[in-house]
């Protein structure tokens, strides 16, 4: 058969594998052959799209199946980027559906940095609605994770969303990993969702804030970023 017939008939296929049980749409998954790792990957994708449905119990272990095929997708893309990335995309976003303690260890196995950085976003939307000391663990536990993503880009997005939702639980430690964020554009961004949450407290506990980001800004190099976070801390 033509290679094209062949890979049109297998994505025709793979639209339809969220449709099924996972268990079997995985075994049908893994039968594709390795000379077809966009289809695999287009196949896991919708795999992993329907397991946030899913109770914690069933969904975990097949999350973790669905990373196990992604993380071993032939990487064959001439510029570097992975074939398997929507795939492990679409598992970073779901992964916030399971409770934080399991989605953050499949986070922590996440090999590529984009998704990885997209799982840990993912995670901490939810976590300032638990119990302070719960939630405090469970933030820095993702910290950590953020910490280890070695590009830049990735880790500015985890690390602006963690501060901001941190922010609703302890405005002080917030501001700190503002401080760390390398991208300038994120950190502007990371003060102003900082800032709205210190809006909410004593005038005298957000006016001492206040004054602690605005040195934080004081730090950002070039006039473009440091009016952008200027502006975006007196909104």
């Amino acid at each position: 058969h033509d290679k094209d017939d062949t890979t049109g008939a297998f994505y025709f296929l793979v639209e339809e594998f969220g449709k099924l049980p996972p268990e079997r749409a995985l075994k049908l998954t893994k039968s594709i052959p390795e000379d077809y790792p966009f289809v695999k990957s287009e196949a896991l994708r919708a795999i992993a799209q329907e397991l946030g449905k899913l109770p914690a119990e069933r969904a975990e272990p097949l999350f973790k199946q669905v990373l196990e095929i992604a993380s071993h997708t032939p990487l064959l893309v001439p510029d570097g980027a992975p074939i398997n990335s929507e795939a492990l995309g679409a598992i970073a976003w779901e992964l916030g559906k399971l409770p934080p303690e399991r989605a953050i260890e499949i986070a922590k196995s996440i090999p590529d940095t984009d998704a990885k950085s997209k799982a840990l976003r993912a995670i901490v939307v939810d976590l300032g609605k638990l119990p302070p000391k719960r939630a405090e663990s469970l933030f820095m536990q993702v910290l950590e994770i953020a910490k280890s993503i070695p590009y830049a880009d990735a880790k500015s997005e985890a690390l602006g969303a963690i501060a901001g939702e941190l922010s609703k639980l302890s405005p002080k430690r917030a501001l700190e990993i503002a401080k760390s964020i390398p991208s300038n554009g994120v950190k502007s961004e990371a003060l102003g969702a900082i800032a709205g949450e210190w809006s909410k407290s004593s005038p005298e506990k957000a006016e001492l804030l206040f004054k602690q980001a605005i040195e934080v800004v004081k730090g950002i190099p070039g006039a473009y970023y440091k009016s952008e976070a200027l502006s975006v801390i007196a909104k």
